[in-house]
């Protein structure tokens, strides 16, 4: 992996606003309790002092038990690789996404953050190029910016724009840059979450 930028940065994220009792819009479904699914309609891209990691897959899953302003989503992603081919192992260990929903900004659209939340203490993100031993992890952290929701009325389900910047992380010395600890990562690429309670589609928009 190779990057244009290794200065470390000091992280300063504040937590965003917009839990349950929050003023953000709602996840609906159909009916509840449903499973949401979300497939990848692009690749996902990382990028890192390290370099960059192109996921040609990614899948989430997540479950839903009513309208809510959160969604916990498990990921995991396949077919990732940096620019030179050189495959690239994505493990969440314990953690998960935690989607927020946020303000209506256009017909059909809802801004939103992300957080990054780990079951297990000390768990992280760990993305490693074997071919290299570079490992760069990804900690717990709130308030990743920005998504943005949009609804597919006829298809009854939402897709999501992901492109969150300032991702704190580290990353050790077999990675370009050296080993550092920098908050200066990016995530962008699209998926589609569909909501379904006992293998029937059950709608899932967000307003």
């Amino acid at each position: 992996m190779e990057g244009p930028d290794a200065r470390p940065h000091r992280h300063d994220r504040a937590w965003r606003g917009g839990g349950l009792g929050g003023s953000g819009r709602n996840v609906h479904s159909g009916k509840y309790a449903a499973t949401v699914t979300g497939p990848s309609t692009t690749e996902h891209v990382f990028n890192f002092v390290a370099g960059e990691v192109r996921c040609a897959e990614a899948n989430f899953h997540g479950n839903l038990a009513a309208a809510a302003v959160t969604l916990t989503m498990s990921a995991t992603y396949s077919g990732c690789t940096t620019p030179g081919g050189a495959e690239v192992v994505i493990d969440m260990t314990s953690c998960d996404y935690l989607f927020h929903a946020g303000e209506t900004i256009a017909q059909h659209k809802v801004d939103g953050w992300l957080d990054v939340t780990c079951a297990q203490a000390g768990d992280e993100i760990d993305i490693v190029e074997p071919a290299t031993g570079c490992v760069v992890k990804i900690p717990a952290q709130e308030g990743l910016t920005t998504l943005v929701y949009t609804n597919n009325t006829m298809a009854r389900d939402f897709n999501v724009d992901i492109a969150l910047t300032g991702i704190l992380y580290t990353q050790n010395e077999f990675c370009n840059g050296g080993a550092g600890v920098f908050a200066n990562g990016q995530y962008t690429g699209q998926s589609t979450f569909i909501g379904d309670r006992e293998g029937q589609q059950d709608g899932l928009i967000v307003d």
